[in-house]
């Protein structure tokens, strides 16, 4: 059976319509998913009228609250980093000092800018490096 697509304008509520009160009195109740959780929310329903006359939470659920479910963390999320470490290029780079008080590495490294290769073309050194640099050839 085929049914007729809504325009794009009634898909869509209009938040300014709704009332202010009403938005604001909503309380989300958030909670880690898990597969054997009980169901809150009929938990909620049938305890209702108890929550509604202890005064403790009353003040936390004046109205019944939303359930919102959270997705817990995945083996994906604890491994893998979603953010990607910014380089530090700068028109100043080079190696550099890591200025450790006990690095005993940075007192022979040179501070330098290009360096020149067996074949005698000069580099520019494009980023910042120290001793602490991983794999980095000093």
């Amino acid at each position: 059976m085929w049914t007729r697509p809504l325009p794009k304008q009634a898909a869509y509520t209009d938040m300014n319509s709704l009332n202010s009160n009403q938005t604001q009195s909503i309380t989300p109740y958030v909670v880690m998913h898990h597969p054997y959780l009980p169901k809150i929310q009929d938990i909620i329903v049938k305890h209702w009228q108890i929550i509604k006359t202890n005064t403790k939470l009353n003040c936390g659920f004046p109205e019944k609250p939303i359930i919102a479910f959270r997705r817990p963390q995945s083996l994906k999320d604890i491994l893998v980093r979603a953010r990607v470490k910014p380089r530090h290029d700068s028109p100043n780079g080079g190696s550099r000092p890591c200025n450790t008080l006990r690095c005993l590495t940075c007192r022979s490294l040179p501070i330098v800018q290009t360096f020149k290769s067996k074949s005698r073309a000069i580099f520019t050194i494009k980023g910042c490096y120290t001793c602490k640099t991983s794999n980095t050839v000093i």
